[in-house]
């Protein structure tokens, strides 16, 4: 049996962080990974990808909906056949909106739980937005439910009462996964070794569209006055979960990340990123997000540009 981990967690919670370090634990491992985006273009893939071989990008929605089950369990099963050689793991990283409740069925429907364990469903909390994100997205607590292992990440960025009202929360919707509070995904665990039994791992496909979410791709072409962008996502306030992607600049591409308030920027490393920003927004308000997007079209944040 193939070692099988699932890595869940909202929106720029630290997946890809935590998928990079285990990359670097695994070096020696011959362990495929499967990057689930939301959007349709893909953005962490291809950055893990730069490290990482037997890398494998599904963009476009959840591996969970209908509308991508059929590629996730093809993708899976053609894994082994793939590889000249035995296969050490797949470590599945998920869309940040899924609902992973779903797995132990579809393995079992499929008969690939004959090839693979379902080793561990890794969540990942990010203590500032959680316990906004539980009163309106169901599918933030089902990720919790359905975890061997928890991670309450960021800690560096938060004070202690906001992490451990974090943590109360996550407990009180699984009371049997560990619960271990990180910075930057730090941990020793092994995730691809045994654990236990997944909790909640029983549920329904998803409808392809959530109607809690609107999300959008924008192509950029001219340098980008990134202190101004910044502002202006700043701006957009709780309408906008997720802002990221690569950016011209007058010193080349920077690769762009916002969530829950904290914005981030670095030169970009990636050698095949294209300057494409993906926002992912409440499906329901998302006026601030639209304006956002319009003022990066009608380039009012180039370089040299004034409003």
């Amino acid at each position: 049996m193939i070692p099988l981990a699932l890595v869940t967690g909202f929106l720029g919670s630290g997946k890809t962080t935590l998928l990079r370090r285990l990359v670097d634990r695994y070096r020696d491992r011959r362990v495929a990974y499967l990057v689930n985006e939301f959007s349709h273009v893909d953005v962490d893939g291809r950055r893990l990808a730069e490290t990482a071989e037997n890398v494998q990008i599904l963009p476009g929605g959840s591996i969970f909906c209908s509308c991508l089950v059929h590629e996730f369990i093809g993708t899976l099963d053609a894994f082994p056949k793939r590889m000249a050689g035995p296969l050490d793991g797949v470590v599945i990283e998920a869309s940040g909106v899924a609902s992973p409740a779903v797995i132990s069925k579809l393995l079992h429907d499929t008969r690939l739980d004959q090839v693979y364990a379902l080793n561990a469903v890794v969540s990942i909390v990010d203590p500032g937005s959680f316990p906004v994100l539980l009163q309106s997205l169901p599918n933030i607590a089902t990720q919790v439910a359905a975890s061997t292992l928890i991670l309450v990440n960021k800690r560096d960025l938060y004070d202690a009462a906001t992490v451990a009202a974090a943590e109360a929360q996550a407990r009180a919707i699984n009371n049997n996964a560990p619960i271990v509070r990180t910075c930057h995904c730090e941990i020793d665990a092994d995730i691809l070794a045994p654990a236990l039994a997944c909790p909640a791992c029983a549920g329904s496909l998803a409808p392809c569209r959530d109607p809690n979410y609107a999300q959008f791709d924008l192509a950029l072409a001219r340098p980008v006055d990134l202190p101004r962008f910044e502002q202006a996502v700043r701006d957009a306030g709780p309408e906008l979960y997720r802002m990221k992607g690569h950016v011209p600049t007058t010193s080349g591409l920077a690769y762009v990340d916002y969530t829950a308030g904290q914005f981030s920027t670095e030169a970009s490393a990636a050698k095949q990123a294209a300057p494409e920003l993906v926002f992912i927004a409440n499906g329901h308000d998302h006026k601030k997000v639209d304006a956002l997007i319009e003022a990066l079209k009608q380039g009012q944040f180039n370089i040299g540009k004034t409003k």
